[in-house]
């Protein structure tokens, strides 16, 4: 099981050494919690690339294809114009295990993406596609893992991970949708209740004092554990001293569940 948001938490970071850090610097909580959702730590593919939870940007400007070839099987997937990198990868992936072999991606601190699989596979990106994942070249063929060459596009990953209560799109939707009755003409129509929750992140306060300035009323999808687990739009930010540490601190955004 690669995470269960509904329990009400996720927590990311490099499982390798477990830097989500509870306050008071007692690790016991977030090892607990790791070993919990992760096991022994998440099965991860070559080149052992971090996963971390992140956001990404949702935004426009997307153009493009990508072609993922494992074997004799190829498809090809039209990028979204408005979609995140996060999003993208997660659809790569997803094809990808269609068509063979067990798949992952990950992003590490500095943005670099890693496409991973256990079956040797040809990857072929187009468009603001294929610069805005961060590789600048290609195509990338025969091989069981791909590195980008560049940060991608609009992510970001607090180096001591993040928290996400509450506002879990149900399958992605936006909240829950339910019939509303007419009391005129017994018609029926459809209300979506969206859910709403907090991300918290943690950092140093350079870090995040420079993220309060990109949190406006944007949409993100929010990914744990190498998987889009909820797309939010930020409602306000608030960042708070993280104990009596002067170098670390918390940033907490309400946001809301959406569906595009």
């Amino acid at each position: 099981m690669a995470h269960t948001p509904g329990i009400g938490a996720l927590i990311g970071s490099e499982w390798a050494t477990l830097e989500s850090l509870t306050p008071g610097d007692d690790r016991s909580l977030a090892t607990m919690v790791a070993r919990w959702f992760f096991g022994a730590g998440p099965a991860q593919l070559a080149p052992y690339a971090p996963l971390n939870s992140l956001i990404a940007l949702v935004g426009d400007g997307w153009t493009g294809t990508v072609t993922v070839t494992v074997g004799s099987a190829t498809r090809t997937i039209t990028t979204p114009a408005t979609t995140s990198v996060a999003e993208v990868l997660d659809r790569i992936v997803r094809v990808g295990s269609r068509r063979g072999g067990e798949w992952a991606w990950s992003i590490d601190a500095a943005g670099i993406v890693t496409i991973s699989s256990t079956a040797p596979f040809e990857l072929i990106l187009t468009g603001t596609t294929l610069t805005r994942l961060g590789f600048l070249s290609g195509p990338y063929a025969d091989a069981y893992y791909y590195v980008g060459d560049a940060g991608a596009h609009e992510v970001y990953v607090p180096s001591l991970g993040l928290v996400l209560n509450g506002a879990e799109a149900i399958g992605r939707g936006g909240g829950v949708t339910q019939a509303e009755p007419s009391t005129t003409t017994g018609a029926t129509g459809t209300r979506i209740e969206e859910e709403s929750g907090t991300i918290r992140f943690w950092g140093t306060q350079e870090e995040l004092c420079a993220l309060v300035d990109t949190l406006d009323a944007d949409t993100w999808d929010v990914a744990c554990g190498g998987e889009v687990v909820s797309r939010v739009r930020t409602r306000g930010v608030a960042r708070e001293p993280w104990g009596l540490l002067p170098t670390k601190s918390t940033l907490s955004v309400a946001v809301v569940a959406v569906s595009e």
